[in-house]
């Protein structure tokens, strides 16, 4: 939302008019929502805190060196995702020199588990109890023709992935990216989340996508991994 009047947050916040510009007043007051007009905006305090809760995960200063490493090495867009509440966040976002500015994932972004690369990698590593939980939250929701929408085609890619040690992203969040994901799990078996590369369908193409990118990917993930 980009920004709302009061009867448009009144209607889907489903409290009364009074109610929901009392709550305003007191976010506008300490700098969490500023006023344009007749429309109430988000202001940069929000920015704040999600620096604030972005920086107290633990993985953050790993996943923020990871993702540059694998940025300097690939030349792609590099990111780290984590999961939360169901969904996947991406943590970290670097770009490499192959990337497409319009393409490049941004930090706080949400996407689906089931979707992309990363997400899956993570799935991957998660009890079956977890994954039936996200499934059940989510469902499968197609957002390209290639997305995954059963939960027998996603068991079945989940276990390959298990198998191999790294997923793919074949168009299945949007058509134009595809990607390569490595899991990043400590000893203990704590899965922290996931690392990414991709970019535009058109660079990623043919072995090197298929074979050779993966085991990179693999490799500088399963180096840095005695460093979480």
């Amino acid at each position: 939302m980009g920004g709302a009047r009061i009867a448009e947050l009144t209607e889907q916040m489903d409290l009364s008019k009074g109610t929901v510009y009392q709550h305003l007043v007191t976010l506008r007051k300490h700098g969490y929502v500023m006023k344009e007009g007749d429309e109430y905006q988000l202001g940069l305090r929000f920015a704040n805190l999600g620096a604030y809760a972005r920086n107290r995960k633990p993985e953050y200063v790993k996943a923020r060196e990871l993702s540059q490493e694998l940025a300097d090495r690939t030349n792609l867009d590099a990111s780290f995702v984590v999961e939360e509440n169901g969904r996947g966040v991406y943590l970290r976002s670097e770009g490499g020199e192959m990337t497409d500015p319009h393409l490049h994932p941004q930090v706080g972004e949400r996407l689906y588990l089931h979707s992309v690369a990363a997400g899956k990698a993570i799935l991957a590593e998660l009890p079956e109890s977890r994954v039936d939980a996200v499934c059940e939250q989510w469902g499968l929701p197609a957002l390209t023709e290639n997305t995954i929408t059963s939960r027998e085609e996603l068991d079945a890619k989940l276990e390959r992935i298990r198998t191999r040690g790294y997923a793919f992203n074949r168009g299945e969040n949007t058509t134009r990216v595809r990607a390569v994901a490595v899991s990043v799990v400590q000893s203990n078996g704590t899965v922290l989340g996931a690392a990414s590369v991709g970019g535009p369908k058109y660079r990623l193409q043919g072995e090197w996508f298929e074979e050779q990118l993966p085991e990179q990917v693999r490799t500088i993930v399963e180096s840095s991994r005695t460093n979480w």
